[in-house]
C-alpha cells in the first residue's frame, strides 16, 4: 500500500502479478477491503512505533505540508 501523506489517497498492486504497477487496485472498481485494511493497519503501526506524528488514535494522519526528509527523500538544504 502506498498513502499519499497530503491527500489521504491510496494505492495497492499486486507485485508478484503487476511488477511495474500499472492496476492500481485501489481504484479498479472492486477494490479488495480486507487486504487494503490489512496493510493500512500495518503501516499504522509501524508509524506509530516509530513515534511519527503521521498517525493518532491508531489512523493516519493527512499531513498539512509536505515531508522532506524520510527513508526514500534526501533531506532539504
Amino acid at each position: 500500500i502506498f498513502i499519499f501523506t497530503l491527500t489521504g489517497k491510496e494505492q495497492l498492486f499486486d507485485l508478484a502479478k503487476d511488477p511495474h504497477e500499472l492496476n492500481d487496485l485501489v481504484i479498479s472498481g472492486k477494490p479488495p477491503e480486507k487486504l487494503l485494511l490489512t496493510w493500512r493497519n500495518k503501516m499504522v503501526k509501524h508509524l506509530d512505533e516509530r513515534g511519527e506524528d503521521w498517525v493518532k488514535d491508531n489512523h493516519l494522519l493527512i499531513q498539512k505540508k509536505p515531508i522532506s526528509t524520510g527513508v526514500n527523500r534526501l533531506p532539504l538544504k
